[in-house]
């Protein structure tokens, strides 16, 4: 049968984007699951909602108003799954066969994360999220090469649960992408595996929680990059981790600007000339569109 995959979904006030996530994960080729559904909503519409869906496997709590942290570490607590995954409320499974695939590579490979790609939705266009890499590598490594930015598919890797709490997921409320902190744990202590299948697609809207985050909490937030990496980085991989944090805000909220770089590299405790980080910045940046272009060259070569 294979081992309890638990499969946790955080939800606020989404009753109408809710079923969706919930019968994308009960349609999986892999049985042997729990869907742990956690209500933080301010109303009882969405229990209503989830009451009409019966399936086994399927549960679901209700705790008003904790936060967003404190419901992911509430589903955590309560999964009783060798492996969890979360997926959020307003995304859903596009490959049916995911976490069958990901349960085999994980023990097969002995690895505690699996990282997939994805469906990026924006509104005014689609394009597929990826880690930049496919197959086994060393999580240092990984970060150090390959992790081009903070789009690598989130909440949907599969991880095992022990590890997890050993790491103390999603303890703290003062990061605003815990999950991005528990993977960088995870790199930083082993192997991971990117599996390189578009699975989920990743829905981004205007009521995004990631789309609605103050400048203040931005740069408080940026503290989670050495507080994860601290293990084995460098001064110099932390700095560019930083400007990777730096342009992928930029791509949210186009916010970003001189006073805003020097804000975060203090906040995150880089010690550099200002006018140099940005120009760190702005080589970062130049190096992820010339990997892009090289590979979009290379697909292209291969196609003809």
């Amino acid at each position: 049968m294979g081992p309890l995959v638990s499969v946790l979904i955080p939800t606020f006030n989404r009753p109408d984007l809710l079923p969706k996530a919930i019968n994308s994960a009960l349609l999986q080729s892999y049985n042997n699951i729990e869907v742990i559904v956690s209500d933080n909503s301010s109303t009882t519409e969405t229990e209503e909602v989830v009451s009409r869906i019966v399936d086994p496997r399927l549960s679901y709590s209700r705790s008003k108003d904790i936060g967003l942290v404190p419901n992911w570490r509430k589903l955590l607590n309560r999964a009783k799954g060798e492996y969890c995954l979360i997926i959020s409320d307003d995304d859903f499974f596009i490959n049916p066969f995911y976490i069958e695939s990901a349960v085999a590579i994980a023990q097969r490979y002995a690895v505690k994360l699996v990282i997939p790609d994805c469906v990026l939705a924006k509104p005014n266009k689609k394009s597929i999220g990826s880690s930049g890499y496919s197959g086994l590598i060393d999580g240092k490594l990984f970060v150090e090469r390959f992790w081009k930015s903070f789009y690598v598919p989130s909440s949907v890797n599969l991880f095992d649960r022990s590890a997890a709490l050993d790491y103390d997921a999603f303890l703290s409320n003062e990061t605003l992408y815990p999950d991005i902190e528990l993977w960088l744990k995870f790199m930083s202590f082993g192997n991971v595996y990117c599996y390189d299948v578009p699975s989920v697609y990743y829905l981004f809207h205007e009521n995004n929680l990631v789309m609605n985050m103050s400048t203040s909490a931005l740069l408080g937030n940026s503290k989670f990059i050495r507080r994860s990496v601290s293990s084995f980085a460098s001064e110099e991989l932390i700095c560019e981790l930083v400007c990777r944090y730096v342009l992928f805000v930029d791509g949210l909220y186009r916010l970003v600007d001189y006073a805003f770089i020097k804000s975060v590299f203090r906040e995150s405790g880089v010690r550099a000339n200002p006018a140099a980080l940005l120009l760190k910045c702005r080589c970062v940046r130049a190096k992820v569109y010339l990997k892009d272009a090289v590979k979009g060259i290379i697909k292209w070569n291969r196609a003809r």
